[in-house]
This record gives C-alpha cells, sequence and structure tokens, in this order.
C-alpha cells in the first residue's frame, strides 16, 4: 500500500500531510528557514488535492513537485504512472484521469489530442513535448495543464493541477504593491 499525500490546493503549505515542507535560505527575502518555493516527493505514493471548491481529486504518483507562493500551495505537479509508456499509451491515460477528475480539455487541447491519436506510436525525440489544458467541472479556483514529455526509450506525462491565473494574481496582490510585484506572473496553462 502507498503512503497517501495530501494537500489543499490555496491552502497554507502546513497544511500538507504525508510529507513535511523543506526550509532554506530564501534569497528574495533575504532570510535563512523560509519554507522553499518548491519541494519534491521523490517515492511512489497516492496523491490527494483537496481543489478550493470542497471536492477532492487523487491519483497515484510516481514523483510530485508541490509550489507555493507566501505560504500558499499553488500547483502539484505529478507523474501518473511508474514508468515510460508508449506515446498513444500517455493520450490514453490522460483521457482517462481527466474522466476520474470530471474535468474537459480545453477546446484546443481538443484539437491537438486528435492530431497527436492521429500520429500513431511516435518514437520519442528530443523537442516533441506536447501541451495543453484542461478545466476541472465546477472549480472556478484550480485548473490542468499537463505535458507529454519524450525520455530516450519512451515518454511520460505530467499532469500540473494548478491555481488559476486570477487565485495567483490574488497571491501577489495580498502583500506587494503593483510596482514590486513580478510581471511575469504564471500561468496555470490553460488555453
Amino acid at each position: 500500500m502507498l503512503p497517501e499525500i495530501s494537500v489543499q490546493m490555496l491552502g497554507p503549505i502546513t497544511g500538507l500531510k504525508g510529507h513535511s515542507w523543506a526550509s532554506g535560505y530564501d534569497a528574495f527575502s533575504d532570510k535563512p528557514n523560509q519554507p522553499l518555493r518548491q519541494i519534491l516527493v521523490n517515492e511512489p505514493h497516492e496523491l490527494v488535492v483537496h481543489l478550493p471548491g470542497g471536492r477532492a481529486i487523487r491519483h497515484i504518483s510516481k514523483a510530485t513537485f508541490f509550489t507555493q507562493k507566501r505560504g500558499v500551495v499553488d500547483r502539484a505537479s505529478l507523474i501518473p504512472h511508474p514508468g515510460l509508456l508508449r506515446y498513444q499509451d500517455t493520450i490514453k491515460l490522460l483521457e482517462l484521469i481527466l474522466k476520474q477528475w470530471d474535468a474537459e480539455l480545453s477546446e484546443s487541447s481538443k484539437r491537438s489530442v486528435a492530431t497527436w491519436k492521429a500520429e500513431g506510436n511516435l518514437q520519442p525525440w528530443e523537442i516533441a513535448q506536447r501541451r495543453g489544458g484542461a478545466e476541472l467541472h465546477g472549480e472556478p479556483g484550480a485548473g490542468i495543464a499537463f505535458e507529454i514529455r519524450p525520455a530516450k526509450t519512451g515518454w511520460y506525462l505530467v499532469i500540473d493541477v494548478a491555481a488559476t491565473l486570477d487565485e495567483e494574481r490574488k497571491l501577489w496582490d495580498s502583500g506587494h504593491s503593483p510596482a514590486s510585484r513580478p510581471t511575469d506572473i504564471p500561468s496555470t496553462g490553460r488555453p
């Protein structure tokens, strides 16, 4: 049985269960012992993400990156399979997970996935990344971005469950004057 790691999207980093949030020197604030911007759980686990709207989604993850801003969890990036897959199998896995999570591909991602399915079982090559986004039904505070990435002998899928751009802006607005806010606020990848 795999250990369970759970997190509240847009909740405090202290709410991470099953793993501790590491600390270190923060160059931005010039302070030691600050929560790291990103941590990694690099062992297989059952990931549970509690969404801002109240429901939870779950899946097995080989490894998960968690990111935070101002002590608030804003992204969980999981690899939902233990080894490399064939190209078409990554697409099937993506569709299965989205169905389980009651999520739907964006219109542009639907067109892309249709094209990718027609490509057959491509062999991996270095720059062959495929990207897209999906909406979690009934969830205005979080969305999904995904990538199908090549490796030497196969493909792997990375799924990001992340705060929407509107929620990211709220995190920056909560403590930064407009002049000090970065101009490159990350997007969730949702087209």
